[in-house]
């Protein structure tokens, strides 16, 4: 709960610890306040001694706080007279009031309480108030007490651990308890009777003569109590800051007879308190002057304080700053990130260290490496501080590094591609090169055929890293539905990389001597816009980000090209292979056609000449024979043209 006020003053752990031994060993309620939001930011375990509340339930209560524990009465005299004097307290300046308030069981307590403004807004408003507080139940108790028992009320006055005064109107001390002797080292006769300025401040005049207020002049005059802080001395003549309440003793007609003064030493108290500031005032001007850029975020991301430098580099005022989400100064491609990361520093309670992108008023961007540490107070985070460093520069040497690296592999694959003779030669040169841009230790690329993905390039662990050709079935070595990868890269077509897998799910232990995946990114093979296949990285050491995903897209490009052209160079030649195949055999069906035609013309031929003969030989006798031998020729003509039909057909097929 005292979280506000710690990071605000920066003080260190060692400072924490020595405040809460403080206030944790003091017998007096403290806390911290703040009026603006009306809610309490620390309180030490008294409230459960006092109270019957834990600090917890103090924390629950909220803003609606003081309406549960203080008095309805005193709630008004506390909004109306004392809330006022609290804005307008000047440094250092104590303000004392003593009200009723209400235990857990709704009785009655009284309490004294010394409130300063320790912390402020720019403008002057208070935004923390130091206070102490001091059961004086039993001290109003006493007043009745004493009315009714003397014995009572000395047995009383003797055995408190602080210094307890009765005035008279003369301002000589009518009587002490016996702590009063124990602080100045005098015997009671010594003190009897003697003056109260005499014995507290070794005056010889009243106080209000000597240039000081005289707050026992006004107990007597008005009737009411007084509370106040005063440097006395103490027997060495030591300056001594006190807590002092004044109480009215009087009569059955009410009028005042005598004051009693309890007096209590809160130097040390007053000197942490001083040191608290003072280790407030150092840590903030080492803060607002440092060279880094530096600001602190409660746990829901909203800015409390950043320094100089920072409000400089992105060109904003405090004030329009504080208050806002810190993402509202995140370009908006990191947002997530940083969301991310405030919630696992939360969830940890550790630091973290990591790179995000600032946007400042004129749009420009600043990469910084954010060092974030929490501040917790109670086993709790309350807030972070990040500590920023420029690295703009260097950041973009780095990206003209991976760009060089990027063109080297592009160069490579072509050169490669001349040389390849198979697509599987291809394959395996081009997931050379992606492993080394992105220094996986593991991958492979494969083709889509149908619903599958056939691996056509694998790095083989086994045999020292080199790069093998393995005819497996990419869902039966690696398990792609395992964290979303076949659903975003091969059904959607996007990229997708993650550096925390599921431990739970098998991944990759099919084949022995295969790696089981830590991190992995994911990326789709298009040609032409048609998906082809994928190239699957895996267990970069310092996990992946997203250039990675960007470079090796830009390398799919070439990928894509080197593999499809070299696939269609393939089909091209075998397709070639193919059409010589069928010249030369219809070139030798050819010659064997033409073979049979000239053995057919020559057959004819000869077949024509026997005819000849024959016919030369044949004695015309008369109309009958020239008759026939026109018979003959038309069945010649007929067998002929049979003959050269026969042979035609046969040449067709």
């Amino acid at each position: 709960m005292s979280s506000e006020y710690f990071i605000s003053t920066g003080s260190k752990s060692s400072s924490v610890n020595l405040f809460k031994k403080i206030v944790t060993a003091s017998p007096n309620l403290i806390f911290l306040f703040n009026p603006a939001r009306n809610v309490f930011i620390y309180i030490n375990e008294r409230i459960k001694s006092m109270f019957g509340y834990t600090e917890y339930d103090i924390k629950e209560m909220g803003s609606n706080v003081l309406e549960k524990i203080l008095h309805p009465d005193d709630l008004i005299t506390y909004k109306t007279n004392i809330l006022p004097k609290i804005n307008a307290a000047k440094d250092k300046e104590v303000i004392t009031f003593t009200f009723r308030f209400l235990n857990k069981n709704k009785e009655i307590l009284w309490l004294d309480v010394n409130e300063i403004v320790v912390s402020r807004k720019m403008d002057g408003t208070p935004i923390q108030i130091l206070g102490i507080a001091n059961d004086v139940t039993n001290e109003r108790k006493l007043n009745n007490e004493i009315k009714k028992s003397e014995l009572y009320y000395r047995t009383i006055l003797s055995n408190l651990q602080e210094d307890i005064f009765v005035i008279n109107k003369d301002y000589t001390i009518k009587d002490i308890n016996n702590h009063v002797l124990v602080t100045t080292q005098k015997k009671r006769e010594t003190i009897i009777g003697n003056y109260c300025f005499a014995v507290s401040q070794s005056n010889d005049q009243p106080c209000n003569l000597c240039g000081e207020e005289c707050h026992l002049q006004q107990v007597f005059e008005t009737g009411k109590p007084a509370h106040f802080n005063h440097y006395n001395q103490d027997a060495d003549l030591n300056s001594v800051y006190a807590d002092i309440m004044m109480s009215a003793i009087k009569d059955k007609n009410g009028n005042v007879e005598n004051v009693i003064v309890t007096v209590r030493d809160i130097t040390t108290l007053k000197n942490y308190k001083d040191k608290l500031i003072d280790s407030e005032t150092r840590y903030y001007s080492l803060f607002n002057d440092a060279l880094n850029m530096i600001h602190i975020v409660d746990r829901n991301g909203i800015i409390i304080d950043v320094n100089k430098a920072e409000q400089e580099r992105l060109g904003y005022s405090k004030e329009e700053m504080i208050g806002k989400h810190i993402t509202k100064f995140i370009a908006h491609d990191h947002v997530d990130l940083v969301k991310l990361k405030i919630k696992e520093i939360i969830e940890r309670k550790t630091s973290c260290v990591y790179n995000t992108k600032l946007v400042t008023k004129t749009g420009s961007y600043i990469i910084v490496e954010a060092d974030v540490t929490p501040q917790i107070i109670n086993g709790e985070v309350v807030t972070l501080r990040a500590i920023l460093n420029d690295i703009t520069s260097q950041e973009h040497a780095k990206k003209i590094a991976l760009q060089n690296l990027l063109l080297n592999s592009v160069n490579n694959i072509l050169k490669k591609t001349l040389e390849c003779e198979t697509e599987t030669d291809i394959a395996n040169e081009c997931l050379k090169e992606a492993m080394q841009l992105t220094n996986s230790k593991f991958g492979f690329i494969g083709k889509l055929n149908n619903n599958d993905v056939d691996i056509i390039s694998i790095t083989n662990i086994v045999q020292n890293d080199e790069i093998i050709k393995k005819n497996k079935d990419a869902k039966k070595l690696l398990n792609l539905h395992v964290n979303n990868i076949w659903e975003n890269v091969i059904t959607n077509g996007k990229s997708y990389f993650s550096n925390s897998i599921n431990k739970s799910k098998k991944n990759l232990d099919v084949v022995s001597g295969y790696p089981t995946i830590d991190s992995f990114l994911g990326v789709p093979l298009f040609y032409y816009k048609k998906l082809i296949g994928l190239i699957f990285l895996a267990n970069k050491p310092d996990g992946y980000r997203t250039i990675d995903k960007s470079n090796i897209e830009a390398l799919s490009t070439t990928i894509s090209t080197a593999l499809f052209n070299k696939r269609l160079s393939v089909e091209l030649d075998n397709y070639k292979q193919h059409l010589e195949k069928i010249v030369r055999e219809r070139t030798k069906e050819l010659k064997e056609t033409n073979r049979n035609l000239g053995n057919e013309i020559e057959l004819r031929k000869k077949i024509e000449r026997s005819e000849e003969r024959r016919v030369g030989k044949s004695v015309d006798l008369g109309g009958r024979r020239i008759i026939k031998k026109k018979k003959k020729e038309e069945r010649d003509h007929e067998y002929r043209y049979s003959m050269y039909r026969e042979i035609r057909k046969k040449h067709t097929h």
